[in-house]
């Protein structure tokens, strides 16, 4: 009994996780502190070089 035991938990292991890895991902992609400041600063200048181009 317990031999079959393990085997199944074994089995139902490898299940999950394959089933785990099909399901989509729920979460957006983390971004570094230092990508995000990049993208901030890249940002403000191109609001910096539209608004200079507007006047």
């Amino acid at each position: 009994m317990n031999r079959q035991k393990k085997i199944y938990q074994k089995v139902k292991k490898r299940m999950q996780q394959e089933k785990a890895k099909n399901q989509p991902v729920k979460k957006p992609r983390y971004i570094p502190k230092a990508e995000r400041e990049a993208l901030e600063n890249a940002a403000a200048v191109e609001l910096s070089s539209t608004s200079v181009d507007e006047t």
